[in-house]
Order: C-alpha cells, then structure tokens, then sequence
C-alpha cells in the first residue's frame, strides 16, 4: 500500500554535472520488494544534450584530434532518447568512464591490452566508419594470449554498430577479437573483424551472439564454440570466410544452438562448418561454399536444412560424420532467375565428388535439388552407409558413368518418392538393404542389386509401371516387385 516504507539509493549532486541513478525501492509487510531505476542528467552548462548520434557526430566535427572516442550516457526523456557525451582520449577510459546504458562513437583507437566488460556493462560501440586495433594487430604468433584480445565480456552486453560500412575491430594472431566468458550477449550490425578467432566462445557459456552483417575472417576460424554449456547463436547476415584445411570458418563443439537465416560462408581451404559435438545446426538460408566437406556433422549433433545454396570443389557437399548424428534435409527445390542464379530452395551440388555422404548416423530427406555434376565417373548424388530415408527430392546427375543413390555395405535406405535422373549409370546402387515404396511414377533407368546379400524391396503402384520402366541388374533374385505398398518406408 502507500503507506509501505520506502528506500532511495544514489543521491544527486545538483552542484556537480554528470548522469546519476536513482533506485526507489519499497516493501511490504509480507518482505515483498521491488524497485524502479531512474536516470538523472545534470548538466554544468558546458556538455551539451544531444538527441541521436548524428547529430553528436556533427556537434564534435573537429573536435577530436587526439580523441579516441567521443561517450555518451543514455537519458531516457518522456518520449525520446537523449545523450550526453563528451570526447575522451581512450576508448579504455571511455568504457571504464561511462559502463552503463552508454554508446560510444569510435574515432579510430589502439587498445594496448584486452579491454573487458564485467557484469552489468551495456556498451553500443558505434565504429562510424572507424577502426579499434589491437596493438599486437601484426603479431605472427598464433600463441594464445589472453592479454592481446578485443573485448572479454562476462555477465555483460555489448552491440556493435558500423553506420557507414567502413569501420572495422581487429587483433592479431595471438588473439580473439570477442570472447564472451559467461551469460553474456553480443550483437553485431555490420563493420569487419579479423583476430586469431573473431568469436571465440570457450569458457563457462550461456551466451548469446546476434549476428546481422558484417565481414568475418578468424585465421584459425570465424567463430568457435566450445563452451562448457549451452551457447546461442543468430546469424542473419554477413561473410565468414577461412582459408585452412586445418580450421573452419564456423566451429563449435558445445551443445548449443546456431540459427543460421541468411551469410556467405567460405574456406577455400577445407570444411566450411563443423558441427563437432552435440549442438544443433539449423539452415534457413545462405550461400555455403568450401574445398572440402561444405558441411560437416562429426559427431552425435543434429543438422536441420530447410534452405540454401551449398557446394564443394573437392569433396563431399554434406557429409554426416563418424558417429550417430542427424541430419534433416527438407524444403523445397532450388529456383534460379533468368541468369541461372540461385534464387531460392535448397541445392546441393558438387562438381568433383559425391554432393551427400552418410557415413552412420540417422538421415532423412524430403524436397531440395541435389545434383553432382562432374564428368568423371564413379561419383554419386549420395553415398549412404547409415539409415536414410527419402520422402521427396529432385536428384540429378552429369556424368553418364555415375551413379544417383548408393546404399553400401552398412546402409538401410528407404525410398517414398522422389525425381532421379535416368541417364546415370545406375538410379540405384545396392549393396545392403532398400526399400522403395509407394513410387506413383518411376522414370526409366537401371536399378542393380550388387551382392547376394542385398534386399531390395520395390513396392508400387498400378500407374508406376504403365510407362517407361526401368531395368533390374545384377542378383535380381533378391530384387523384390509388389504392389502390395505396406512397407515401413516413411508416409510422410
């Protein structure tokens, strides 16, 4: 009620200029307490009130030679935001001068150690074209020194905005440029980063990174996550490019969650994403291209693509790894414009090597173009060692001496429907366990059983076979034709 006892913490000096806080807190008889914050703004006459960050930017034209950054504290008016800001030498002392609600315009700044960001820091770094070296940005060392990173945040929020497109972090070899230790939250609105890691998650975790654009190179990978729990990324722009056999442009082996919604994700040298533990991988978008495996899901993690353009030079587009992983692939078929772009769908293509192998682990697929297009021979759309089974897609192949699906020795593959191309070597290359059920078309081509231990099922309808059919090699005995569609084949 009103006439509960009140408290108030952080008296105003009228006398002395500055931002203060002032907490009104108030309990009941029942020991329930709450609190509100409000934020004062006194002003000596000298430090002018500003209501957005252009117009700081025009008010400090010229006037800061030997400034580092201009800070601003935040001040919540009745309907608008204000700023008081001032220009300082170091972007150190404007971190440490103003942590709270503060945004910072960067006027080009060498931090000599890791800048950190404790608990209860809100930072918004405006690089306005602008650049934050390290100044070990040249060191050769790919030592780990936790002295020669960008910003350590623990228990603390920092955003990042690059307004004209120009700006840019940067730290040597030895060291991240972002490194979030614990409960803590990055987003990122544009700017180029490029460290030892940009993003480097490895400590207690609980983090959350919010990627919208921005130029992404880490010498040994983008963004690595190995934290202990589990870490959030969005990614919903930018370029992420890596050029090492050893590393990738996206790691993580926690058993977090990466959104990825859109980006360009680049090695030229090897494997462009890994998932290496536990963690879930979810694809709604962007251009995926590598040397090497594009995508990688090593071990027990889970891989969902609903979206995207993907190709390798070198080997496998989509590889499911040693171990009991996942894969989902489902979504619709690639659409390309009038100058044969992609536009939108899912297409996994590959010029050199099979576009999917599944090595174990538990796969299925329901929609998405994949197409192998190289003219050497014994490649395949997909290898498949574990269980796959495939609801629906479009599957395409160049060379006529290659093969469309090739179930091996460990694999179980099971086959609701589907478009495969006819003028491969063989539709289907069995060599264990298949299935084919309920098929309402089936296009001409060769299917072949290969070893007497091979089972292959084909259950179809009465319109399945009225057109062009196709032919059955090797041990036919054990290839099995009914119309009886009852098989364990998913229905949907």
């Amino acid at each position: 009620g009103n006439n509960e006892p009140q408290t108030v913490q952080g008296p105003v000096s009228t006398s002395q200029a500055g931002i203060y806080y002032i907490t009104y807190s108030v309990t009941d008889s029942s020991n329930n307490t709450t609190s509100v914050e409000r934020v004062i703004a006194v002003n000596d006459g000298t430090i002018p009130i500003y209501k957005g960050v252009t117009e700081v930017l025009t008010a400090f034209t010229g006037q800061t030679t030997g400034k580092e950054a201009i800070v601003c504290s935040v001040i919540h008016g009745t309907a608008e935001l204000y700023l008081d800001c001032e220009a300082v030498d170091t972007l150190e002392n404007a971190i440490s001068y103003r942590k709270r609600s503060a945004i910072i315009m960067v006027n080009n700044a060498v931090i000599e150690s890791s800048i950190e960001l404790s608990t209860g820091v809100d930072i918004v770094l405006e690089l306005n074209g602008k650049e934050i070296n390290s100044a070990y940005v040249n060191t050769e060392s790919t030592t780990w020194n936790g002295n020669h990173c960008g910003f350590i945040l623990d228990n603390a929020k920092l955003t990042i905005n690059d307004s004209l497109g120009t700006g840019g972090v940067y730290t040597g070899k030895d060291g991240s440029v972002l490194l979030p230790i614990e409960n803590s939250t990055i987003i990122i609105n544009g700017g180029s980063y490029s460290g030892r890691q940009v993003i480097s998650s490895d400590r207690q975790g609980n983090n959350k990174v919010y990627i919208n654009d921005g130029i992404f190179t880490g010498k040994l990978g983008a963004l690595i996550d190995e934290s202990a729990n589990n870490d959030y990324f969005e990614i919903n722009g930018g370029s992420f490019t890596h050029n090492s056999s050893n590393f990738q442009a996206i790691a993580f082996s926690s058993s977090g969650i990466i959104n990825i919604n859109n980006g360009t994700f680049t090695n030229s040298g090897g494997v462009a994403i890994t998932n290496l533990g536990a963690g879930t991988l979810n694809i709604n978008g962007g251009t995926f291209r590598s040397s090497e495996k594009t995508i990688y899901n090593k071990l027990n993690g889970i891989v969902n693509i609903a979206k995207g353009d993907f190709e390798s030079t070198n080997a496998q587009v989509i590889y499911n790894g040693d171990a009991a992983g996942v894969l989902n692939i489902s979504g619709e078929e690639v659409s390309f414009n009038a100058n044969n772009e992609y536009v939108d769908g899912i297409y996994i293509h590959n010029n050199s090597n099979n576009a999917v192998y599944l090595n174990y682990g538990i796969s299925s697929i329901n929609g998405g173009t994949f197409k192998q297009y190289s003219t050497s021979t014994n490649t395949s759309a997909i290898i498949n060692s574990g269980t796959l089974d495939i609801l629906n897609g479009n599957f395409e192949i160049n060379s006529s001496s290659s093969v469309i699906i090739h179930n091996n020795t460990t694999g179980t593959l099971r086959i609701k429907n589907g478009t495969f191309d006819p003028n491969a070597t063989y539709i289907i290359y069995n060599r264990n366990n298949a299935e084919i059920c309920g098929l309402t078309s089936l296009s001409s081509g060769i299917i072949r059983n290969s070893t007497t231990n091979g089972e292959c099922h084909i259950y179809y309808t009465t319109d399945a076979f009225k057109g062009t059919q196709p032919s059955l090699t090797g041990y036919t005995d054990n290839i099995v034709l009914s119309d009886d569609i009852t098989c364990t084949a998913p229905s949907s």
